[in-house]
């Protein structure tokens, strides 16, 4: 680990790429849902919708700039943005079609992420 970087470690690493990955969803869902609105084969999304998108979007956007302050990333900390990411693509989903929404295969990063980089007690 380099001095003075307090975010080179597995948990600072990881969180960068859960945010890469929450960021990667969030346009993954809006694309989807203006191909499907540009063809004419789904309904204007919610109001709900768009607000759960935003949210995501600027919670990612100051979790980034979080990753630039000089305090270390904790297990705590990415255990969190575990539940921001449960929480948030369950809003997603709810919103635009439920478990029929190709993206609920994300679900599976979650998982997969909470369960290599956190220990057990998470």
């Amino acid at each position: 680990m380099e001095t003075g970087n307090l975010h080179t470690g597995v948990v600072g690493d990881s969180l960068r790429n859960l945010l890469y990955a929450r960021f990667t969803a969030i346009i993954g869902h809006a694309l989807v849902m203006f191909y499907l609105l540009s063809r004419g084969e789904g309904e204007a999304p919610g109001s709900g919708f768009i607000a759960v998108l935003g949210l995501l979007t600027m919670f990612t956007v100051l979790s980034f700039l979080r990753l630039g302050m000089s305090w270390p990333v904790r297990q705590m900390e990415c255990a969190l943005q575990l539940l921001v990411d449960v929480a948030g693509l369950t809003l997603l989903l709810y919103f635009s079609g439920g478990a029929y929404n190709p993206l609920v295969i994300y679900y599976l990063v979650i998982i997969g992420f909470g369960a290599i980089v956190l220990p057990r007690l998470y």
